[in-house]
């Protein structure tokens, strides 16, 4: 694919995000016509329509984008460092620990701002910790016996967490499992603004070395034979997309499929370099989950589904594809 059309393809892709963000924007309970999201954009309009517009929906729509930059270009990083097409962020425990984290903030420090973020950060860095032991036992580390050990830290650390919200937030039950179905209900202008800020700058540290990426996807003989150190550069990347889906985590709840499918759409689009390839999943990521989230929040008139349900709906028809494709190819 000619480097022309792969730019053609990048600006319309971008220029369909800012017409979806506002789109988004104007839909809802309260339907906002198009040009008066815009002028409220801009400060302009009566204060109403502004306080909607900028207080409410743009955050929401931030922390959506945010969110599927974060999902999006970690799972093309963890589909290549594993050399798995159906790999996602979510492989070694992260989200579990994650969510553990959460929960753990919620029991020990329920009133200070932001300590489920560092906690679900901290739990995510020891399942991560604990995988890399446990698959490190009797020799050299091997992708396979990464991914399950972090099967069984996922299992353990979901287990606890069902524990914790048994015994511990029985009367909060059903607010709890509507957050861990994913969600950008809680979101605010500050925190929306957070999660970019660390899914970007982790993205873009992650598209520092796509050079290695492109040797890691292709086995770790042929990116031994290159000079790429294998084993701590596929550390270095865990740990970026532990930061980068933790923290997501932390505020939206688990949202599953959107790492598994936009890497290989954004293949489709762009190519399998991974200097393109990250910059088209972070981009599909965030046009994909901008339209989950809109679509759950009026597909029912004055309900809301959780976006996992909407982005599940789509996912398994297209990991289904996958599975079979990979086994009819195998």
């Amino acid at each position: 694919m000619g480097i022309l059309r792969k730019v053609l393809y990048f600006l319309l892709l971008f220029l369909f995000l800012l017409f979806s963000i506002i789109i988004a924007i104007s839909a809802g309970t309260v339907q906002i016509p198009f040009w008066d999201v815009v002028n409220a954009l801009f400060g302009y309009g009566d204060e109403l329509t502004r306080t909607i517009v900028v207080n409410i929906r743009a955050a929401r729509v931030l922390l959506a984008i945010a969110t599927g930059v974060a999902l999006g270009t970690s799972g093309a990083v963890v589909q290549s460092i594993f050399q798995n097409p159906l790999a996602e962020p979510y492989i070694l425990g992260i989200s579990a620990g994650s969510v553990f984290g959460v929960m753990l903030s919620l029991l020990v420090f329920p009133e200070i701002p932001y300590s489920g973020q560092a906690f679900s950060f901290f739990l995510a860095m020891l399942s991560i910790l604990t995988v890399y032991r446990i698959a490190g036992i009797g020799g050299s580390i091997q992708p396979s016996t990464l991914i399950l050990a972090g099967i069984a830290i996922t299992a353990l650390f979901s287990a606890i967490t069902s524990y914790l919200i048994y015994a511990h937030f029985s009367k909060n039950i059903a607010n709890i499992l509507f957050w861990t179905m994913g969600g950008f209900w809680h979101a605010d202008l500050f925190s929306a603004v957070l999660v970019l800020f660390v899914a970007v700058g982790c993205s873009a540290g992650m598209l520092l070395f796509w050079k290695q990426l492109n040797a890691m996807a292709l086995g770790d003989g042929f990116a031994l034979s290159v000079g790429v150190d294998v084993a701590r550069t596929r550390f270095v990347f865990v740990l970026l997309v532990s930061l980068s889906v933790s923290f997501a985590v932390s505020f939206t709840g688990i949202i599953g499929f959107v790492g598994l499918v936009v890497p290989h759409i954004a293949r489709m689009v762009g190519g399998a370099e991974h200097k393109n390839l990250l910059l088209f999943s972070g981009l599909i990521g965030a046009v994909l989950l901008l339209w989950a989230d809109t679509v759950s929040r009026n597909i029912i008139y004055g309900e809301e589904i959780p976006v996992g349900i909407i982005t599940a709906i789509l996912g398994v028809p297209f990991f289904l594809y996958l599975l079979a494709r990979r086994r009819r190819f195998c």
